[in-house]
């Protein structure tokens, strides 16, 4: 008997894990069975019951930091039934992988890729006691979606055809949630990207953005080169989301390019990339450069520090004149790249300066003068003003001056400092009633009448505002304020995808036509300008918001192009 009882300590001593791994697995059993209990909702357990259950569950974790380190494992996986499995005690150290079984149909079995039901736990023995001391999910690797060595053609075939499904054109085609992840996650399994920086990820650049943005409805792979084991293939794509093709006015197609890489003997697609984007950026970055340039041929510079304010007044004529007067440069078609180059003459620092650097600008579009003479009109200290004399270069204002070559405005300067800044315009031979109150010439017509006029244009003003803000079709025809004998026309021709069009009739043969959003639309009709309207008192400049959306929105073309 004695013998038997010392043969049974010898084999304990020999095989001490047989009883730990036993008690290890059990412990492990007991914290899962209360975690579940923990982190799912039971309304039939009291806040107290519920905070004496997380004391029990901290207190199996070896260090407190790592109490909630499964806590997303467990909630997920808290209504699905477990095994402990891999059990490995070595010492006073041990691990085991607790493995849930997802119910058929859930979410967590039709997305292994995302939800994880495998975890492995770290144990360590203190005192006699298995602690908890560390966690980490185990996901399962995604099986290749496709039949191992499919070449890359049939390989971007899967791949747009689930990026179909998953982006389809209508609507109703959308995929329930759980087959949509579940696509999502095959999509995936077909990359393996090389490591892009996340700032260079644009629309152009990455394949899910791009099915998004267009939702091809077709694909043709028109070419695929191959060297050994990479791939490099060029795709045609017919775009058939009804928002691009709407603006883009029919259907059409876009270039894209996608690479591969063959590793452990099947094919993976490695990057994209929108060429027709990639062409896109290019010329716009060839425009800037050539824009760049011919502003710079274009500049003429401020006179130097302390010179005179007639030099100051002749270098901006000249730089206007770049502009406008032979119209050699795309430029002058861009007010805001005008502006740019110009306002160094302005002291732009009030609204009334801002609307005279507009109103100075529109005079030089319009009349294109060839000549000037400045005649200083007074000088006062650090204030002056100057009288100049344009000869009108426009062929088609000079028929419309009845026999007059020269049109007079009025500059208004100020000094500071050493230098010479243009703050006013006035014109002082039209014969409109605005421009002879602002410069105080005497009405040689018939006050009555001129009073029945501007009701008129008020009340017409009114009206095409009223029209403009439900953009029902209207014609608004008024007296051009710049051109005497010249009648503007304002059209509103309707709605048309969204947009109120509308087709300004300008001097010098030209026609502004605009697509307004209904943002712009807005902005036209607020409240203020109504207020303007009713008093005849306008103002702007080209830094305002509606400026801003009008060069946006709007287009300025020959009559008859």
């Amino acid at each position: 008997m004695q013998k038997l009882a010392l043969l049974m300590l010898l084999l304990l001593y020999v095989h001490p894990g047989h009883a730990t791994e036993v008690s290890a697995g059990k412990q492990l059993e007991g914290y899962i069975k209360l975690a579940v209990r923990v982190y799912q909702p039971q309304l039939e357990i009291t806040s107290a019951d519920r905070q004496d259950m997380r004391k029990r569950h901290d207190r199996y974790w070896l260090s407190q930091r790592a109490v909630s380190r499964d806590f997303l494992f467990i909630k997920r996986n808290s209504s699905f039934p477990f095994v402990i499995t891999e059990l490995n005690v070595d010492g006073k150290t041990a691990s085991a992988v607790v493995v849930f079984t997802p119910d058929t149909g859930s979410l967590t079995a039709d997305a292994p890729m995302y939800f994880a039901t495998r975890g492995r736990y770290e144990l360590s023995r203190r005192g006699g006691l298995w602690k908890l001391a560390g966690f980490r999910e185990i996901l399962p690797k995604q099986k290749y979606p496709v039949e191992a060595g499919t070449q890359p053609e049939k390989v971007l075939t899967h791949y747009f055809e689930l990026s179909a499904m998953v982006y389809p054109v209508r609507k109703s085609d959308e995929l329930p949630r759980k087959q949509q992840i579940a696509a999502v996650t095959k999509m995936r399994a077909l990359w393996k990207p090389d490591k892009v920086d996340p700032a260079t990820m644009t629309i152009g650049k990455s394949s899910p953005f791009f099915f998004k943005i267009y939702q091809p409805s077709d694909w043709k792979i028109q070419k695929v080169r191959k060297a050994g084991d990479y791939a490099r293939a060029y795709v045609q794509m017919t775009v058939g989301s009804p928002l691009q093709i709407k603006l883009r006015k029919g259907v059409f197609t876009r270039q894209v390019q996608y690479s591969l890489i063959r590793k452990a003997g099947n094919w993976y697609i490695a990057t994209f990339e929108d060429l027709d984007a990639a062409a896109e950026r290019e010329k716009r970055r060839e425009e800037k450069t050539l824009a760049e340039l011919e502003k710079k041929r274009l500049a003429v510079s401020r006179p130097d520090s302390g010179s005179e304010g007639k030099k100051v007044l002749v270098a901006y004529f000249r730089q206007l004149q770049r502009y406008y007067y032979s119209k050699t440069s795309d430029l002058s078609d861009n007010p805001l790249a005008v502006v740019g180059e110009t306002k160094k003459f302005w002291k732009l620092n009030t609204r009334n300066a801002r609307s005279a650097h507009a109103r100075s600008m529109s005079f030089f579009r319009i009349f294109r003068p060839s000549a000037w003479n400045i005649e200083v009109a007074s000088n006062n200290g650090d204030t002056a003003t100057a009288h100049v004399a344009f000869t009108i270069g426009n062929q088609d204002m000079l028929k419309l001056s009845r026999g007059n070559p020269t049109k007079t405005v009025l500059y208004a300067l100020m000094r500071e400092g050493r230098d010479w800044f243009l703050v006013g315009f006035k014109p002082v031979d039209t014969d409109t009633a605005l421009n002879r109150t602002r410069v105080g010439t005497r009405s040689k017509t018939n006050p009555t009448v001129s009073a029945i006029k501007a009701r008129g244009l008020r009340e017409g003003t009114i009206s095409y505002m009223d029209k403009l803000r439900s953009c029902t079709p209207h014609t608004f025809s008024y007296p051009h304020p710049f051109l005497k004998g010249f009648t503007g026309k304002n059209i509103i021709k309707g709605m048309r995808d969204d947009q109120c069009i509308v087709d300004y009739v300008m001097p010098n043969n030209m026609l502004m036509h605009c697509a307004y959003s209904a943002e712009t639309i807005a902005m036209l009709t607020s409240e203020q300008k109504y207020r303007e309207a009713r008093t005849g008192r306008f103002s702007g400049s080209t830094s305002s918001r509606e400026s801003k959306a009008m060069t946006k929105e709007c287009v300025t073309t020959k009559r008859g192009s």
